[in-house]
């Protein structure tokens, strides 16, 4: 069987905080929620910025079909499972009300949206935008480098791929919905420490993913 009709699904897992996100509105596959202004990827990137709890701290987009024995501790090596499975049975879920966050982050925005009529999902899409451009840059602080967001290429439906959940999947070309663009970049910063900032770190150096899904 082609390997990509098996669908594959992902969890962001914290190594260094034994924590792991879900996409809680179910769509768990890589290219169903790795999009710029997606609420999951905003949770994650959430927490890595300056004052929340994930700041540089390590982490791994997992696949159901990663291989075996890939960042797990050192006390549940050889017994055949991998980080995916492992941190859904050991490690604790957490949640991030993505709505309560940003209308703290935004109130204004949030207000303005609100009487307008718009509903949580599309007030959050507006205010996912506004996060994007205060925290333009995800940086690698093991590998001295760091993404800018804002120069990311939009895909040809005009959708642009937001870079952290590629840069650090492991088990990515395992399976359907995942990411089947050329590109090398794809689980490089997968176990790195990382974080989200608003300037750019002196002294690292910037690379250019450019992510784009082909059809």
């Amino acid at each position: 069987m082609d390997q990509y009709y098996v669908d594959q699904y992902y969890i962001c897992v914290n190594l260094t905080k034994k924590e792991f996100l879900t996409n809680h509105k179910g769509f768990a596959k890589l290219m169903e929620h790795s999009w710029m202004q997606n609420s999951f990827l905003f949770a994650a990137n959430y927490l890595l910025t300056p004052g929340q709890d994930w700041y540089k701290t390590r982490i791994v987009w997992a696949g159901d079909y990663m291989d075996v024995d890939l960042f797990l501790p050192k006390t549940a090596r050889n017994k055949k499972q991998n980080l995916y499975d492992y941190a859904a049975k050991n490690y604790r879920k957490r949640f991030v009300d993505v709505y309560k966050i940003l209308s703290n982050m935004y109130p204004e925005h949030a207000i303005a949206k609100m009487l307008e009529g718009h509903d949580k999902d599309d007030i959050n899409f507006v205010l996912i935008g506004k996060f994007n451009e205060d925290f333009p840059y995800i940086v690698n602080h093991t590998k001295k480098e760091y993404v800018d967001k804002q120069k990311c290429p939009p895909c040809p439906d005009d959708w642009t791929i937001h870079p952290l959940s590629l840069l650090t999947a492991s088990g990515n070309g395992q399976g359907g919905w995942d990411f089947h663009g050329n590109n090398q970049y794809v689980g490089t910063w997968a176990g790195d420490v990382l974080s989200a900032e608003s300037l750019p770190p002196a002294g690292y150096k910037e690379i250019r993913p450019d992510f784009i899904e082909q059809d």
